[in-house]
């Protein structure tokens, strides 16, 4: 099984090297979530986990074999997996060019928000992609203030014509789940306490591939898990 070190990860595990090697706080906290506020000592919030611990951490997750199995018979692995033997982004075909619809166009795929954590700021306009008049994708993400810092919140419900769905964590991270009543594959953080790291929730919302099936997919970082599945559940 493949080893995970991403672009994205190791940007990550680096940054949290140089502020641990600053010895500053202030500076990890800027560097690993964006945020702007308490950038010298009285004024900085500290989080759970010190940066060496979240530092640690990374660096553990990332030697950790991949997930690659099957979950409530949907094929979970890392995207360059599923393209290699022929169902990464083929997965998500399209019949001609998808275009961007207007902002104020409603799709069939659109959807309401019942439930934001605390911090969370105001959602973005939908992104919706339609192709030949049919709805194909529909996004929203939004703001939120985690004890870590600033992270984003991304919805994003669509049509695949294949049981297979790109997700790279490790196997320990992810597993078998129910949202709603629907099944869903459940990402958790790679701190489970804190909620330190990233963290998905992918929900099979219709499995039958006539065209097409539709599942709707949350994604975040450094929020607790069960703040992450109220948002799936309140998802209408």
């Amino acid at each position: 099984m493949r080893h995970r070190f991403s672009a994205a990860r190791g940007l990550l595990i680096g940054a949290a090297a140089l502020a641990v090697g600053l010895g500053s706080f202030a500076a990890f906290r800027i560097v690993n979530s964006g945020a702007r506020e308490g950038t010298s000592g009285r004024g900085a919030t500290r989080p759970p986990l010190r940066g060496e611990v979240q530092l640690a951490l990374l660096q553990a997750d990332s030697r950790k074999p991949d997930f690659d199995g099957i979950i409530h018979g949907w094929r979970i692995a890392p995207g360059p997996t599923l393209e290699a033997d022929g169902t990464g982004s083929a997965s998500r075909s399209f019949d001609c060019t998808p275009d961007e619809a207007a902002g104020d166009r409603p799709t069939t795929l659109d959807f309401t928000l019942t439930y934001s954590p605390p911090g969370a700021g105001s959602p973005s306009d939908p992104e919706r992609i339609v192709c030949d008049g049919t709805a194909r994708s529909v996004a929203v993400s939004y703001p939120v203030r985690t004890s870590f810092g600033e992270s984003v919140v991304r919805i994003d419900r669509s049509t695949w014509d294949r049981r297979a769905f790109p997700i790279e964590a490790a196997s320990d991270r992810v597993g078998a789940g129910v949202v709603g009543g629907k099944p869903a594959v459940f990402v958790r953080p790679i701190d489970a306490a804190s909620g330190f790291g990233p963290s998905e929730i992918l929900i099979i919302e219709d499995d039958e591939l006539d065209p097409f099936a539709t599942i709707l997919h949350l994604a975040t970082s450094d929020l607790p898990f069960e703040q992450l599945l109220e948002i799936a559940e309140g998802v209408r």
